[in-house]
């Protein structure tokens, strides 16, 4: 993760997702300096993703580093929703969904807010990038 540029307090104007090359982009605008930074953060090999309460306004807060095993404590009733519908994928019990998550290397990424969208990545790795100032 790079630790150089904040997303604290950055509007979300838009976020993609990429299935077919498993990314997520965040698109982001900081408007407390002049001029206005817009940043990227970028999850990438993302095996499963959870967003909820985007209300167009969304202004983060942070985004923390976390075990599999924390996001799926987080979110115990939302896996166990979702396991017969094979997701993230196929799996029997708690602990195949762990290992396997643990196997290939999957950082959990919490989505936290001040104002709006909440969430989770699973992903191999995020960065953030300053993409330009106006």
């Amino acid at each position: 993760m790079n630790t150089e540029i904040s997303i604290h307090d950055n509007l979300v104007l838009s976020y993609t997702i990429d299935c077919v090359k498993k990314t997520i982009v965040l698109h982001t605008v900081f408007y407390g300096n002049e001029p206005h930074e817009h940043s990227g953060i970028i999850f990438s090999e993302v095996f499963a993703y959870h967003f909820e309460g985007d209300n167009f306004q969304t202004i983060l807060f942070d985004i923390d580093q976390v075990s599999p095993e924390e996001v799926h404590s987080a979110y115990r009733d939302l896996f166990e929703r979702r396991k017969n519908y094979a997701w993230p994928f196929s799996y029997s019990t708690e602990q195949e969904l762990l290992g396997k998550l643990n196997d290939k290397s999957i950082r959990g990424f919490l989505v936290s807010s001040s104002y709006g969208m909440e969430g989770f990545v699973l992903a191999e790795e995020m960065r953030i990038t300053l993409l330009l100032k106006d």
